[in-house]
């Protein structure tokens, strides 16, 4: 019995060690000698909260990237040597020498702003000038900028391309058609006539300078919307002014580029919305814009209802007595139109 008993021993030893060791091969640890914790399905709820981490850093982010626009303010400040006005100004004037502009800086301050022009030229000397005009137009919600004497651009701006400024009234410097030789003409949006200072072409190093300093003149930019900015086959109707608040059109530009004919149309209104009711059509290679209630169209009665377009598309004007139909003749299938405040017009822009 004692053997028996001491074999018995014996035997439970070796099986314990036996279980012991399968323990030790598939249980706490891995094939690298590294503990694997019973909470390891953890893991991916630290993932979880790592990604929250990094969406919280992202927001921080965010919100430090809004303090650093609303603080990224230039150094430019009103200058109290000179006297601000929202009169018409011009300054320079005409000569033959031409000039290239080749930069357009604008510059945001906390009360204004700065806008300056470089022009280079063929042999500039501090005699060298040209012509620039400025004037508010307020029924048009923009100043309009006219440089004379300007042969080329080789900033890259294209036609109706904008600087945004979005601050205090303001909106954007955009380029547009100027319709006169070696000229070229901006307008500036806004809410409300501009106090400004444009100063005298003045020579700077190989550079002529030519720089307005303009007042925020405050108020809310808006942002409704007329129509869409989405290319579309689609009818389009939007309702907003008619000729009972002196709704018009008071004129017009175009330009074509990359295969699409860009018409904008000039708006002004006595009261309410300076943006008219419109609704437009896109059928047999005719876009039709119907304006059913103008109070006077420019347009029609300058052009005498007719006006040869870029990309062989004619425009046909006809009036009956307050409404106008324009039809865009020879169109591709794709449209856009959409009005817009600050400066206030109705822009067409049709694929060819």
């Amino acid at each position: 019995m004692k053997k028996d008993t001491v074999w018995l021993v014996i035997a439970i030893v070796l099986l314990l060690a036996v279980v012991g060791g399968l323990v030790w091969i598939f249980g706490g640890f891995d094939s690298s000698g590294t503990e694997v914790s019973d909470t390891a399905s953890n893991s991916e709820e630290i993932i979880d909260d790592e990604n929250t981490e990094d969406d919280t850093n992202t927001e921080e982010s965010n919100d430090q990237n809004t303090t650093d626009e609303e603080d990224d303010l230039d150094s430019v400040e009103i200058d109290s040597s000179v006297t601000y006005s929202t009169d018409s100004q011009s300054v320079g004037e005409e000569t033959d020498e031409l000039f290239t502009l080749t930069d357009i800086e604008v510059s945001k301050g906390e009360d204004v702003m700065e806008i300056v022009y470089t022009l280079s030229g063929d042999s500039l000397t501090e005699d060298s000038t040209l012509k620039v005009v400025a004037v508010n137009k307020s029924s048009l919600g923009a100043m309009e900028i006219a440089l004379s004497g300007v042969k080329s651009d080789s900033t890259g701006m294209s036609y109706d391309q904008s600087i945004d400024i979005n601050r205090e009234g303001i909106t954007k410097l955009t380029k547009v058609v100027s319709g006169v030789e070696n000229t070229l003409k901006y307008t500036l949006g806004f809410t409300d006539a501009l106090e400004y200072y444009l100063y005298e072409p003045e020579l700077s190093g190989s550079s002529l300078i030519v720089k307005l300093s303009i007042k925020y003149p405050g108020g809310e930019i808006s942002t409704d919307e007329y129509g869409t900015t989405e290319f579309t086959s689609e009818d389009i109707s939007v309702e907003s002014s008619t000729v009972d608040e002196g709704v018009r059109i008071s004129g017009y530009t175009y330009s074509s580029s990359s295969g699409v004919l860009k018409f904008i149309m000039k708006t002004s209104s006595n009261t309410g919305s300076p943006i008219p009711s419109f609704e437009s059509s896109l059928e047999d290679a005719i876009l039709t814009v119907v304006f059913p209630s103008l109070n006077a169209d420019v347009i029609y009665s300058a052009t005498e209802g007719s006006v040869s377009l870029p990309g062989g598309v004619t425009l046909d004007i006809t009036r009956s007595g307050n409404q106008s139909t324009y039809e865009f003749i020879g169109v591709g299938s794709e449209y856009k139109i959409y009005g817009t405040t600050s400066p206030n017009q109705i822009t067409v822009e049709v694929k060819l």
